[in-house]
């Protein structure tokens, strides 16, 4: 080890990790006490509303793709290959139109979300609990924004320090 002496540069700027912790802790306070007194989401009131809601955000992301039921059943059909029982479009109306004698099974709701590309499906399941649904796109330009930000933080420490030095 070298016995040199170490010099600080009394020119140099003192970093307030103190305060950045304190305000940190602040925050992280505050969030979580946000969400313990949070009310939880209004679930659905009955049997017949949650198959309602299922089969209107089916129809919202058929809408969005501009795609009528006849081509959602061969799209359906389709997307599962050649199976024993194909969809009719008879089923899928009795489906969509009347959904509480006739709910929709989950296999069907996924293949709806994976060919109208759209997440109303789960958003509507999302909203039950008071939660939100991103697609990896919106995650992505968010993880931008916060590097951004990030970065002209560090710019503005750096020109900061010039100054001073």
């Amino acid at each position: 080890m070298s016995k040199k002496k170490i010099f600080i540069d009394s020119r140099q700027k003192d970093l307030d990790f103190t305060a950045k912790i304190e305000t940190y802790q602040r925050a992280k306070e505050e969030i979580l006490k946000a969400c313990a007194t949070q009310q939880p989401a209004k679930a659905f009131e009955s049997y017949e509303e949650a198959c309602i809601e299922v089969a209107a955000s089916v129809k919202k992301s058929m809408r969005a793709k501009n795609l009528s039921r006849d081509q959602m059943v061969d799209a359906i059909n389709q997307y599962f290959g050649d199976s024993k029982k194909p969809l009719s479009t008879h089923i899928f109306n009795h489906y969509l139109s009347k959904p509480t004698r006739y709910p929709m099974p989950a296999y069907l709701v996924y293949a709806v979300q994976q060919i109208t590309e759209s997440l109303e499906i789960a958003k509507s399941f999302a909203a039950a609990e008071d939660a939100k649904v991103i697609t990896g796109c919106e995650l992505r330009e968010l993880a931008l924004g916060k590097i951004e930000e990030h970065i002209t933080e560090v710019l503005k420490l750096k020109r900061e320090l010039k100054l001073k030095g």
